[in-house]
């Protein structure tokens, strides 16, 4: 895999996975009050501050989305970057949140009814690793790069985004596996 493959990968991979997250946040009226209600309940701020921060994250999202998405390296490098500050901004939130010992569901993908936690904090860091990878192979020409890596980079880049999407009912899912059985969360339905 070439360098310019590598850097689609991540592109494809961070476009993906900020575009399911904004998704996932406003594809129903109940799922935004659950995501306005979770930013709340993580920022601990009040109920208008909250929906500040929650359009924000939103309107973020989406500029990540159509950036990394433009064929041009400014718009990539500027796309990555609006990335990584906004994990980085995730990984602080939730660090506060499990520092304050509150439970609060991730709405990061939508319907999660998992509490923030350290595998939420693992899903962000890999994703940091993703745009940082994106931001360093941003130089790289797109339309240059051989069709066989454009393949490649897309087949890898859905692998590695739905692994992330569903990274909460996957490590449910491997949880049960491992326990044997039924466990508490045997009530969730598979998405």
């Amino acid at each position: 895999m070439t360098w310019a493959a590598l850097g689609l990968t991540c592109r494809f991979t961070i476009v993906i996975v900020f575009a399911a997250s904004a998704f996932s946040k406003t594809r129903s009226r109940a799922a935004l009050r659950a995501f306005m209600a979770s930013t709340e309940a993580m920022t601990a701020l009040g109920p208008r501050p909250a929906e500040v921060v929650a359009s924000a994250v939103l309107g973020c999202e989406v500029a990540v989305v159509a950036l990394v998405a433009i064929p041009s390296q400014l718009s990539a490098r500027t796309g990555f970057i609006l990335a990584l500050l906004l994990l980085v901004a995730f990984e602080a939130a939730i660090a506060a949140t499990i520092r304050r010992g509150v439970a609060v569901s991730c709405r990061c993908f939508g319907n999660s009814d998992s509490a923030v936690g350290r595998k939420e904090a693992g899903r962000n860091l890999l994703l940091i690793g993703l745009a940082a990878g994106g931001l360093l192979t941003a130089a790289h020409a797109v339309p240059n790069v051989p069709a066989v890596d454009w393949t490649i980079a897309v087949c890898v880049a859905v692998a590695i985004a739905a692994v992330l999407v569903n990274f909460d009912d996957l490590t449910w899912l491997l949880g049960e596996a491992s326990l044997g059985g039924a466990s508490a969360h045997s009530s969730v339905a598979l998405r």
